[in-house]
């Protein structure tokens, strides 16, 4: 059974929506000058999760072409959102421990 038109673009709306948002709260903060605050690490690292997330729905969605397609043209992008995603939150793990660093002056005596 194929999937209306209409629910295939609400879809897309509603992931770029929350994609916008993300990203919309991330640049906020940074505009505020909460670069290495947490709340900016978390948010960077949601949007590598939300990468990886979409690339995990692409490789489904392509493996799961084997079980329906006669010809099935599978390809397996790892740039389209996995290392970009890896890479986004390799550096929010670096924020944060950069973050970390900084608060260690302040807990000593």
């Amino acid at each position: 059974m194929p999937v209306p038109d209409h629910t295939r673009k609400m879809s897309c709306a509603c992931r770029f929506l929350a994609g916008a948002w993300c990203f919309f709260s991330l640049f906020r903060g940074y505009e505020r000058g909460s670069i290495f605050e947490i709340r900016s690490v978390r948010r960077l690292r949601r949007v590598g999760g939300w990468m990886i997330g979409f690339w995990v729905m692409g490789l489904a969605f392509q493996l799961s072409k084997a079980l329906w397609a006669t010809d099935a043209d599978i390809r397996f992008d790892m740039g389209a959102g996995l290392l970009p995603g890896l890479f986004i939150c390799l550096v929010a793990w670096i924020m944060e421990e950069a973050h970390q660093i900084a608060e260690e002056p302040a807990l000593t005596v």
